[in-house]
């Protein structure tokens, strides 16, 4: 079913250690930002992928099957994923919003509606709910965010030209962490928070894929 959040994708475009534009590299027959997107997109009420520009946006429409918006940033010139956070915060519907990075294929929709129900049933006041792993790294690129306060910290941060993630997160009122203990219950193995950033990653992920067929 369906919930009342919007999805906000990144996918920027080139990515450095890799040097393509990973939102369309394709395994076994479909796009890395495709295989992101069919895992969630039935999970909200809308999903919007953002990217850099007008004709990026155009490439990943190409590739993508579902009923998606594809949308690119305000200002390009910003090469930081808060440009396109904010970019796509300012365009959702929805006043709670899951933000996700484009490369996140084995991303299990369990989880995506943990998170949800997990984020609904905290009493406390929540702007973002961010998964966090024991020695305390987080994962701000699956995580859910209250559109205003993040907007406000957003616009914050890119007026101060503070592009890390972390500067973001602490513009953020109240925050809460959901440990990968919870998660794990889901997905044992964390493959959720598997993404692809180098060609040893690209490698990995085939081998899964061919494992995944073979069950």
């Amino acid at each position: 079913m369906k919930v009342n959040f919007s999805i906000v994708v990144l996918a920027g475009g080139q990515a450095r250690r890799l040097g393509v534009d990973k939102a369309l590299i394709v395994l076994k027959g479909k796009a890395l930002i495709e295989r992101t997107v069919e895992r969630v997109w039935a999970r909200a009420e809308e999903v919007l992928i953002v990217t850099k520009s007008e004709k990026r946006a155009k490439s990943i429409e190409l590739v993508l099957e579902e009923p998606v918006k594809v949308i690119w940033d305000e200002d390009p010139r910003m090469e930081t994923p808060l440009m396109g956070a904010l970019t796509g915060f300012r365009e959702a519907q929805y006043e709670n919003i899951l933000l996700l990075g484009c490369d996140m294929p084995l991303i299990k929709p369990e989880v995506v509606d943990l998170l949800f129900t997990s984020y609904a049933e905290l009493a406390a006041p929540c702007d973002a709910l961010i998964p966090q792993h024991p020695n305390g790294y987080l994962e701000p690129l699956c995580a859910i965010y209250k559109r205003d306060p993040a907007i406000t910290g957003l616009s914050q941060c890119l007026e101060e030209k503070a592009f890390k993630m972390i500067s973001f997160i602490n513009s953020i009122p109240a925050v809460h962490f959901l440990p990968t203990a919870e998660i794990e219950k889901v997905d044992p193995d964390l493959e959720t928070f598997f993404n692809v950033n180098t060609r040893d990653d690209l490698v990995k992920l085939l081998r899964i894929l061919e494992e995944g067929e073979r069950e």
